[in-house]
């Protein structure tokens, strides 16, 4: 089983031009914001009670270079498919951001119509429904593996401090048994 962060960053990122042309996969990755991700889809309650955003404010410009938002930033106050994640702009990216174009919006809706043979407007929703359902299945799924590496790398820890305060000892009662045989060596 690979060690290796479930979301790490492949290439360094820019800060865009014009829309937020990037993915989350385009950020650094980070650790704590990855573990609070972990919690909140594995240990919160099924909806944050958080209110929705009046339709009067304006929508949060985000840099780049800030993203990932935490979880707890209160520029998030959109909902999103995942319970408890609450996002910064409507369909934005759970890291932040305002999320893809409307031109690559209607461009993967188109593909995904017609790679599901979608002929209506309930057909559409329905599958929808379905493919948000099966991708939440396979997030928990990878956030469960991300806990259990979690833990090993904790435990994992833990030994390392151990063996390094037993070394630290080890080579104190070296010393003083080096000392000793100094001191009587001279006398």
């Amino acid at each position: 089983m690979s060690h290796q962060p479930l979301t790490p960053m492949d290439e360094p990122h820019q800060e865009p031009t014009s829309h937020q042309n990037y993915t989350p996969h385009d950020l650094p990755y980070s650790e704590s914001f990855e573990n609070s991700l972990m919690r909140a889809i594995l240990y919160s309650s099924p909806r944050n009670s958080r209110s929705m955003p009046s339709p009067s404010h304006p929508l949060p410009s985000i840099s780049l270079s800030s993203l990932p938002l935490p979880l707890t930033s209160p520029l998030r106050k959109h909902p999103s498919p995942i319970p408890n994640l609450l996002l910064t702009h409507p369909a934005g990216y759970y890291t932040g951001g305002p999320g893809p174009s409307p031109d690559i919006i209607a461009e993967f809706t188109s593909r995904f119509v017609e790679s599901n043979n979608i002929k209506s407007k309930e057909e559409l929703e329905r599958k929808v429904d379905e493919t948000i359902q099966e991708r939440l299945g396979e997030v928990r799924e990878r956030m469960k593996k991300r806990e259990e590496a979690v833990r090993r790398n904790e435990e994992v820890k833990r030994e390392i401090e151990k063996l390094e305060a037993q070394r630290k000892t080890e080579e104190t009662v070296l010393e003083k048994i080096r000392s000793g045989k100094r001191s009587r060596g001279r006398g």
